[in-house]
C-alpha cells in the first residue's frame, strides 16, 4: 500500500467534506416538501409561493421540482 503525504491526506479529507456538504444539501432538498400533497405541489408551482405565501426560493424552486418530479414522474411543466 502506497504511503500518502500529510498535504495529500488532507486533499482528500477536503474533497470528502465538500461530496458531504453537497449530499446533506440534495437530501435536504428532497426532503423539503415530501409531506406536501399533489395539490399543494400545484398550487405552489401555479403560484410561485411556498406554504406560508412567500416567493419560492431558489433552494425551495429546486426542492419543488424534485418533490413534483417524484409525485408525477415528469418534470413540472413550462408555464
Amino acid at each position: 500500500m502506497a504511503q500518502l503525504t500529510l498535504a495529500q491526506a488532507k486533499a482528500l479529507a477536503a474533497d470528502w467534506a465538500d461530496r458531504k456538504e453537497v449530499s446533506d444539501r440534495d437530501q435536504a432538498r428532497e426532503d423539503y416538501f415530501r409531506d406536501a400533497e399533489p395539490d399543494d405541489l400545484i398550487r405552489m408551482w401555479e403560484t410561485g409561493h411556498n406554504y406560508q405565501g412567500g416567493k419560492l426560493t431558489k433552494f425551495e424552486f429546486e426542492a419543488l421540482c424534485e418533490a413534483w418530479a417524484k409525485v408525477f414522474g415528469s418534470l413540472p411543466p413550462d408555464q
